[in-house]
């Protein structure tokens, strides 16, 4: 499980979603029920927000970027995100990660 220290989960996983323009919505039945808006929108956004983010345009996010970002979500959780431990967030492990989180 995701230690975010005294951050609950669900409100990590909204407001890094949030920040990515991810279209993330909490459901009303479960307070740990997430869902994420499947609108073309998302992608699009996910795409921009990420782009702006990666300030040396090579397609993936460097610890240096990350703190440049003032994500402090993201900047704290760096490594669990660095899912493969090169030093770098890939866009396949930010979105697996929201993704993953979101269906939990």
């Amino acid at each position: 499980m995701l230690n975010t220290g005294s951050i609950p989960l669900t409100l990590f996983v909204c407001t890094l979603g949030l920040a990515l323009g991810t279209g993330v919505s909490i459901a009303q039945s479960s307070p740990r029920t997430v869902s994420v808006n499947k609108q073309p929108h998302y992608s699009f956004v996910f795409e921009k927000r990420f782009k702006k983010m990666d300030t040396d345009g090579d397609g993936t996010l460097s610890r240096s970027e990350a703190e440049h970002s003032h994500m402090r979500n993201l900047i704290e959780n760096f490594d669990r995100l660095d899912t493969n431990r090169d030093g770098k967030i890939t866009r396949e492990e930010l979105h697996a990660f929201i993704q993953g989180k979101l269906s939990s």
